[in-house]
């Protein structure tokens, strides 16, 4: 049991509806649900029953609902004191997106999973807009995250600019191409990652705005999964970010530019724009500097 699990089910308690509920606080249904079932198979029990229209608690459910409501309260008063007089300003929580990880420099990764002699780092997994809503809330310290429409009403240093491209089988109609038109795409099956990522947002947005429609035909997250099932399928389209392509991924697939579509995704660093930085937070954001040689 973690403290976002009790977040997520007081979310869903509050809207009395899982989908309603992971809309608002941009998470996919499915992994809402999933986390709320892990949390009832750690419990031992069934926190309320599923229904056409919502949900409606058990009666643990309603006791679990005002302890982990009264457990919240706590951890929130817990961060703020933390964020207020810190008793080890070298500490600093990073959070992340797992996609994001493989995709910062080297130095960077070993950095988030070591920290340094000076600081100590604790790293936290979540999607983009969720990293930027922990920044917001003083939850965490800073966040690596993907997009603008996230950075919104934080401090923001632009660390990266990632470049996508599609990737077909080899076997493709599309692979005879050297680059694509938006309207190429229109109609075929992708493989997407989750609804909520800013990689899938994007790509959503651009389709729309070339009107044109796509098929979700499969969901990954996982770069190297991607590449394999469309390795093993002629008929599946993705959108991949070109550092995820390794050399040998090149035997299978081709990788194609759209031309008519911007699909680059910036990269920020992100902190409260109140917040009063030490000489601890300078050290973190001269060494995130020096990873990307700004």
């Amino acid at each position: 049991m973690d403290i976002n699990q009790l977040r997520y089910y007081l979310e869903v308690c509050s809207c009395s509806s899982i989908s309603k509920a992971a809309e608002k606080i941009q998470m996919s249904q499915q992994g809402l649900s999933l986390s709320i079932r892990r949390l009832e198979d750690e419990l031992g029990c069934d926190l309320f029953y599923r229904k056409s229209n919502g949900i409606v608690l058990t009666e643990v459910g309603k006791k679990v609902r005002a302890e982990a409501s009264r457990i919240v309260s706590i951890a929130d008063d817990i961060y703020k004191l933390c964020r207020g007089g810190n008793d080890n300003p070298g500490r600093l929580s990073i959070a992340i997106s797992t996609s994001m990880i493989s995709r910062i420099p080297v130095e960077f990764q070993r950095f988030l999973l070591t920290g340094s002699s000076d600081l100590d780092v604790h790293l936290v997994e979540m999607y983009s807009p969720e990293c930027a809503r922990a920044v917001s809330k003083a939850e965490v310290d800073y966040a690596v995250l993907y997009g603008d429409e996230d950075v919104r009403g934080l401090q923001a240093i632009h660390l990266d600019t990632l470049q996508q491209i599609i990737l077909v089988n080899k076997q493709h109609p599309l692979a005879v191409k050297d680059e694509l038109e938006m309207r190429d795409l229109n109609g075929l099956p992708f493989v997407l990652p989750n609804a909520v990522t800013y990689p899938a947002r994007l790509f959503r947005q651009r389709c729309a705005e070339a009107n044109v429609e796509v098929f979700k035909a499969y969901e990954s997250d996982i770069p190297s999964q991607t590449v394999e099932i469309i390795s093993n399928n002629p008929l599946l389209v993705t959108r991949l970010c070109t550092v995820d392509l390794k050399g040998n991924d090149m035997l299978k697939v081709k990788a194609i530019p759209v031309k008519d579509a911007d699909f680059s995704i910036p990269v920020y660093l992100v902190h409260k724009k109140d917040r009063q930085l030490n000489v601890y937070d300078n050290m973190f954001l001269m060494l995130v500097k020096s990873f990307y040689h700004l």
